[in-house]
């Protein structure tokens, strides 16, 4: 398979190339950035320029997408048009790409946060959502777009919703790790633990890197899920 990787370069995308190039797939990693990964072809490049993302699927002979990339949750409200832009219509260009070019399963990465804030109860296999910030909501119309894209043109999608990720590479961009290594220091150091503006009574829905990825290949391995949203 050849599999495209948007955001390929951040935690959960470089854990993911690393997964899909060790049992054999060719990889072609989408970047803005110019870092290279041993083993899969990295192409410079943005989302949000429609022809410029479908001429990269078609050219590499793209067979699924795996779309990582995103306007991080703290940069959406200081840039809502960037958010918007990439977020919204740079998953839109995915997904014209996606259908124009044959590409067989795409898997997209939302979050959490559409669930809103506070401890999440989970009853039942379709849990209500209540986005809250902007960027919980370009996450909302980017799974409702792969969701009309599914009926109207048939593309198998999964929509994964990821809790905090953390792991090594806490340095990169969109990890999420410095509340959580702020923690850990406190405790190697045998000082009281400290959560600001907390009560006490959350709960923080965390996922190992690898966890995260290997989920991300096991959702792009199963196809026609009767739930595509997990």
């Amino acid at each position: 398979m050849t599999i495209s990787v948007t955001g390929g370069t951040g935690l959960i995308g470089l854990e993911v190339v690393a997964q899909l190039l060790r049992r054999g797939e060719q990889v072609i990693v989408l970047s803005r950035g110019k870092r290279e990964i041993d083993g899969a072809s990295v192409v410079q490049g943005g989302i949000r320029e429609r022809g410029a993302v479908e001429e990269i699927v078609r050219e590499c002979g793209v067979d699924r997408i795996i779309h990582l990339a995103a306007f991080l949750s703290e940069d959406c409200e200081r840039e809502p048009g960037i958010a918007m832009e990439v977020n919204v219509n740079g998953t839109l260009n995915l997904l014209h790409a996606a259908v124009a070019c044959g590409v067989r399963c795409f898997v997209f990465a939302s979050s959490i946060a559409l669930y809103g804030p506070g401890n999440i109860v989970f009853a039942g296999d379709t849990p209500p959502i209540s986005p809250v910030s902007l960027y919980d909501q370009t996450k909302q119309l980017g799974e409702a777009l792969c969701a009309r894209f599914c009926a109207l043109h048939g593309l198998d999608y999964v929509a994964l919703r990821y809790g905090g990720v953390f792991g090594p590479g806490g340095e990169v961009r969109g990890s999420g790790m410095s509340g959580l290594r702020h923690l850990l220091k406190q405790t190697m150091w045998g000082q009281n633990v400290t959560l600001d503006g907390a009560s006490g009574d959350e709960c923080f829905q965390y996922i190992y890197m690898q966890d995260a990825a290997e989920a991300t290949i096991r959702a792009l391995d199963k196809q026609g899920l009767a739930h595509r949203a997990i």
